[in-house]
């Protein structure tokens, strides 16, 4: 399990780090209630999010959504790895992550889980967990779910079971009511959020947002057995990885951090 060391760091210091502009969706809750309470919060985006619509529009969306939270411009970060492939770029990023963590010195971080829904959000998990790990201070790090294809087909905001222990960011009237109206600032992606929503999301805009410690993932390893959603017909179709290409990339990082030490 990645552990915090929360009280050495700089307590008032969150950090977001997201694959796609609407990953944060999972979270809104969860940044409302930080912001409140006088939180710094910055949000990194790996990728540009341009694989169907202009990364424009990617960031506009993101930007208002997360500018009526009260979290301002310059506390936005977005990269431009392209979307749906960046474990190409594993080494980089990871190392580009290390540093902006470094930098921020936050005393927690919160990622997209790691469950075989997309790779880059499999992806983003393990860089900020990596990331966070060659902290000389360890932040905690978090994890919240998008979909999966563990429960069913089509399972939205479920996490895997693990051995760490679930979290609740339990909503009042007014999370839910704000949350149900940043789903329509993702205009591009209203057939990804509500949909979902609509159809499968029983926690998606609920009473709470589960989220938990990140487990000891051994990236090396699917998250779950069977197919992994990315590896289904839909997402195949779209990127043509499966998760061999997912684990080359985490090796490469590994190869590179870590050297004979970690495969010692």
């Amino acid at each position: 399990m990645v552990t915090g060391a929360a009280a050495m760091k700089e307590p008032h210091r969150v950090m977001f780090v997201f694959a796609h502009q609407d990953d944060e969706i999972a979270y809104l809750g969860k940044m409302r209630n930080l912001v409140k309470s006088g939180r710094d919060v910055r949000v990194v985006w790996i990728t540009d999010g341009a694989h169907y619509v202009p990364a424009e529009v990617r960031r506009r969306e993101s930007t208002g959504t997360l500018r009526a939270l009260g979290i301002g411009a310059d506390r936005l970060d977005f990269w431009e790895y392209p979307d749906g492939v960046s474990i190409s770029l594993s080494v980089e990023i990871v190392e580009r992550l290390t540093r902006v963590m470094s930098e921020m010195n936050p005393a927690e971080v919160y990622t997209v889980a790691y469950e075989g829904a997309h790779p880059d959000h499999d992806f983003a998990n393990f860089a900020a967990v990596t990331a966070a790990r060659r902290q000389s201070e360890v932040p905690a790090v978090y994890e919240a779910s998008l979909y999966n294809r563990f429960w069913s087909f089509f399972a939205v905001n479920r996490l895997i079971p693990a051995e760490t222990r679930v979290l609740y960011t339990r909503l009042s009237p007014g999370d839910v009511l704000f949350k149900m109206r940043a789903l329509f600032r993702y205009r591009s992606q209203l057939w990804m959020t509500m949909v979902p929503v609509i159809l499968f999301g029983r926690t998606t805009v609920g009473r709470h947002e589960a989220y938990r410690e990140v487990p000891a993932w051994n990236y090396r390893q699917p998250p779950h057995e069977g197919k992994l959603f990315y590896e289904g017909w839909l997402l195949h179709h779209i990127l043509g990885l499966e998760f061999h290409d997912f684990h080359e990339a985490v090796s490469r990082v590994l190869d590179k951090v870590y050297g004979r030490r970690y495969w010692d």
